[in-house]
């Protein structure tokens, strides 16, 4: 996958939001999978740098909102 000016932006908010440990192990057990390297991938580009990144709304607001959304499931 070519990285993108999203796909950086989208790998760069995943760590922050979820740390460095965490997209650490993530990126160590997903490399064993073709399937799950590309999922991994695109949802770096199009979740975090495509949506959680637009402008609009901050980090934190967008946050509360997906809680608030997962809680009402």
């Amino acid at each position: 996958m070519a990285r993108s000016e999203l796909y950086e932006k989208g790998i760069a908010l995943r760590s922050e939001l979820m740390g460095e440990a965490f997209t650490e192990r993530m990126n160590q057990s997903t490399y064993d999978d073709p399937i799950m390297q590309k999922f991994r991938d695109v949802a770096a580009e199009t979740v975090f740098g495509a949506l959680w990144t637009r402008p609009g709304l901050d980090l934190k607001t967008r946050t509360l909102i997906c809680v608030i959304t997962d809680a009402t499931m």
